[in-house]
């Protein structure tokens, strides 16, 4: 999961953000995609209005700008994290204080099939 701020404007966030929001009509994705998406989607909404074991925690490498070495950092994240606390989180870790104006984004990355 890497993380970029720095050179990043607003109207880079809003161009990942339309992507997201139009992705089904943009990448052309077929009705029993949406159908299951919209499934898991409602799997995850029920997550987070439930009590979750800690037996669903995960650790994850995360990246702070770069994936490089010395920009990464492992981290618990269970399945109500929200991306606002993941990032607060990773923050805390590297000691870096944002300021009011940075623009943060999270990216979930999959590698050869896995979480990457």
């Amino acid at each position: 999961m890497p993380f970029q701020t720095k050179g990043q404007t607003s109207e880079e966030v809003n161009v990942i953000e339309d992507l997201i929001i139009n992705h089904v009509h943009l990448f052309d994705v077929h009705e029993d995609q949406v159908k299951q998406m919209d499934i898991e989607n409602s799997f995850i909404t029920k997550w987070k209005d439930t009590q979750v074991s800690q037996a669903g925690d995960m650790l994850v490498e995360v990246y702070v700008e770069r994936k490089e070495p010395d920009c990464s950092a492992i981290i618990k994240v269970s399945p109500m994290m929200e991306a606002g606390e993941l990032t607060s989180d990773i923050l805390g870790i590297k000691n870096i204080t944002p300021h009011q104006d940075d623009k943060w984004a999270a990216f979930e990355v999959i590698e050869n099939g896995e979480l990457g």
